[in-house]
């Protein structure tokens, strides 16, 4: 496997830097989403409990209600196991970082990762030397994806 280059670990790290915020910002959606989920699940396994409890049915409609019931009874498992652990990385986290600040963050990186792109060198003395310095600096800033 080839070595990361500088070049590459600056666009690694403008990437990690997104998914960060992107992450950051999901997360209470994510909560939300499966405590909604969850209560789904919930009203689904009453519903199946009082069928079970007040409802007619042969054994072969009672073996159904029972795994309809144990389906879900795994799927609420699920996802009370996920939402546990969502619920306590956004118990750790928030108030403690700022969208803000990392969207500001990540628009500095864009605008120096622009500027190294487009930067040339000015000459000093030597100005038969401008346009061959800045063409050969263009080609090695050029970013590769």
């Amino acid at each position: 496997m080839k070595p990361k280059t500088i070049k590459d670990e600056i666009v690694d790290f403008e990437s990690n830097l997104q998914k960060v915020r992107d992450f950051l910002v999901e997360l209470p959606k994510l909560r939300n989403h499966l405590k909604e989920e969850l209560k789904l699940l919930e009203d689904e396994r009453q519903d199946l409990l009082h069928y079970a409890e007040l409802g007619r049915f042969n054994a072969c409609e009672g073996f159904k209600i029972a795994k309809d019931i144990q389906e879900v009874q795994l799927k609420r498992r699920d996802v009370k196991d996920l939402l546990e652990l969502v619920q306590l990385t956004c118990n750790k986290i928030e108030g403690k970082y700022n969208t803000n600040l990392l969207n500001e963050a990540l628009g500095e990186i864009r605008k120096a990762s622009n500027y190294r792109r487009n930067r040339t060198y000015r000459t000093r003395i030597r100005e038969d030397l401008k346009d061959k310095i800045n063409t050969g600096n263009k080609n090695r800033l050029t970013k590769t994806t």
